[in-house]
């Protein structure tokens, strides 16, 4: 049935084919453009200042043909171009300040699109600081002739330095506020002084602010005065000793300074002014100079020395043979001769025969002493002289040199000439301090 109804609807066709020899095409089958237009966006410069421009290029392509390109910030739409070459270019501001954003949509005529993005960085233009800062300075006399010279300063931006001149030369800079520093002038810069504080920004913009100063000589006050006490001299045992200070000044007391031989010990800048000396052994034996300089607050110095003895003898009590102190070939030891009117110190020592030896004994000649020694090496009876000398050394200094004739004990006697030579003279001076040394030769 259905063959015949298509028969009998193509008959008439057939019949017309017939008639005039040809034959009709059927009419064309459509298909749709799904294919994606391509696109690319380039963004130049990708770095740019405020205030400058941006131009975004696109490159599009379609299998049919592109029917528009649109540019957008973001979601924005900014321009939409319909012929290549494809262009926009953008304007930014100071608002715009970051990363910006861009994209391009490429549409084709069967409404496909495709899109590319691209960014560029916009820089804060920087705005050229112009603004001077302020300052201000102010005079503040502290005591005499010293002043504190402080500035108060600012800036839109910020204050970088402040530097401070006196008659045009730079005296201090200060790079953090408090904005200061101290003058003091001495009787040689009398006269007229203008202080000027500069003020300085990070952007080198500068002002000034000026005080005048004017100086006069004054007459000074009296010069401080100071007397040393000692709480112990001479120094006759180990220990230390404290030197008290005795000073005064009409203007008052800055510091006092405590030396030993030239050697700063103690400085102190308030009362009490007592200071303790480093502690003393056989081995500081002699003249020593105890100075104290006080300085007022005018800056006047004045000072006053003392002169400490030392005298301290470790082999007491060594009066006699029986309590005569050990001493080894090769040693050396410090004694004093003082203590009593008429002091002799005794030593011993071992020897073999035949031992060639050398004592000396350092009176006058050791450490400021006044000790004219006079020595005597006994036999082992502690009776019959061996050996003895006067000033066999260098200058009043006593020197032996004698071989052993026995293998003992021996001892030594040592004295100050005046006590050998008069049975009457007595020689108790406490500088009277010696080094004696027993050595080999």
């Amino acid at each position: 049935m259905k063959q015949r109804l298509l028969l009998a609807a193509l008959a008439p066709s057939l019949l017309l084919s017939a008639c005039t020899g040809k034959v009709s095409n059927p009419p064309p089958v459509s298909v749709a453009d799904t294919t994606l237009p391509t696109i690319s966006l380039s963004a130049a410069p990708a770095s740019v200042s405020a205030g400058g421009s941006v131009t975004l290029t696109a490159a599009a392509s379609d299998n049919v043909g592109v029917t528009s390109v649109k540019f957008y910030r973001g979601e924005t739409l900014l321009a939409t171009d319909t012929s290549a070459p494809y262009a926009y270019t953008q304007t930014t501001t100071a608002a715009d300040v970051g990363t910006l954003s861009f994209k391009a949509v490429a549409s084709d005529a069967a409404g496909n699109t495709a899109s590319a993005s691209a960014s560029v960085t916009v820089k804060a233009v920087s705005v050229a600081d112009t603004t001077k800062p302020s300052v201000t300075v102010t005079l503040t006399q502290l005591t005499g002739r010293s002043y504190r010279v402080s500035a108060e300063a600012s800036d839109n931006v910020g204050v970088s330095k402040v530097e401070f001149y006196d008659n045009g030369a730079l005296i201090a800079t200060s790079s953090a506020a408090p904005y200061a520093t101290t003058l003091t002038y001495p009787d040689t810069l009398m006269g007229q002084h203008v202080i000027t504080a500069r003020a300085y920004d990070a952007a080198g913009n500068t002002s000034e602010s000026s005080a005048s100063l004017t100086l006069s000589q004054e007459p000074l006050p009296e010069p401080p005065v100071v007397t040393p006490q000692l709480s112990v001299n001479p120094v006759t045992q180990p220990g230390t000793v404290t030197v008290n200070a005795l000073a005064g000044s009409s203007v008052g007391i800055a510091q006092v300074e405590f030396l030993l031989d030239g050697q700063r010990v103690a400085l102190l800048t308030e009362l009490p002014y007592v200071a303790a000396l480093p502690n003393f052994t056989s081995a500081q034996n002699g003249v020593h100079t105890v100075t104290v300089r006080v300085t007022d607050k005018r800056g006047q110095v004045s000072e006053s020395s003392q002169k400490l003895i030392v005298a301290i003898d470790d082999s007491e009590p060594n009066d006699t043979v029986l309590t005569a102190k050990a001493v080894a070939i090769g040693s050396v030891l410090n004694g004093t001769v003082a203590g009593q009117a008429r002091d002799v110190d005794y030593f011993k020592f071992s020897a073999v025969a035949g031992d060639q030896l050398k004592l000396s004994v350092k009176g006058s000649g050791f450490s400021g002493g006044t000790l004219d020694a006079y020595v005597t090496v006994l036999l082992p009876d502690g009776k019959t002289m061996l050996e003895q000398n006067d000033d066999g050394g260098s200058g009043l200094d006593a020197e032996i040199r004698f071989n052993v004739p026995a293998s003992g004990t021996y001892y030594v006697a040592v004295t100050s000439f005046a006590v050998h030579d008069d049975p009457n003279a007595s020689d108790n001076l406490p500088t009277n301090f010696y080094q004696l040394a027993l050595t080999r030769r």
